[in-house]
């Protein structure tokens, strides 16, 4: 009879073996190798990353709209002081020239008054504009709550990409 054998028969013997080998029947079966389970986890994190950078690309087209609207704003309010600047130039000339150029300071107050009204409508749709915004800060802060959840569930992956690449340098280890 083997030594093994013989360690069969005594009784404490016997279920240390019956241990080991239904923990290496038991132990947790990975569907996949660990290079498997590593590309999975980087495909994952990849996947999250260029989702974090489309949402913050589309915060930043948001952004760069509402600049280029301020800014055609900001030129709209500088033709109009120019054209307020022209008029009262011209009156405080006196009543003579006003009378004399009647009809050019009434295209001025005309055109002031056709910009005006165009900002004033502009202005009406900024008013709508930042209650949407409202709204869409609502959904950005939600948005941020998502993505800080999304980061922490990076960092979980980066852990278990750590893990498995320890995993996957270290020999499996084995009762004795």
């Amino acid at each position: 009879m083997t030594r093994r054998q013989e360690e069969m028969q005594r009784p404490e013997t016997a279920t240390v073996e019956e241990l080991r080998q239904s923990l290496r029947q038991n132990a947790p079966a990975l569907p996949k190798s660990t290079n498997d389970l590593l590309n999975q986890t980087v495909g994952e994190m990849q996947n999250s990353l260029r989702e974090q950078q489309l949402a913050t690309e589309q915060q930043l087209q948001g952004t760069l709209a509402v600049a280029a609207g301020n800014i055609t704003d900001a030129q709209t309010l500088s033709q109009l002081q120019q054209l307020c600047g022209q008029l009262s130039q011209a009156i405080s000339t006196g009543p003579e020239a006003v009378r004399s150029n009647s009809q050019q300071l009434t295209q001025i107050v005309q055109q002031l008054g056709t910009m005006l009204g165009d900002q004033m409508n502009k202005s009406g749709e900024a008013v709508a504009a930042a209650l949407n915004q409202a709204i869409g800060a609502m959904s950005q802060a939600q948005n941020a709550m998502f993505q800080n959840r999304a980061l922490a569930e990076l960092a979980q992956q980066i852990k278990h990409c750590n893990q498995l690449l320890k995993d996957f340098t270290s020999p499996i280890d084995t009762l004795h």
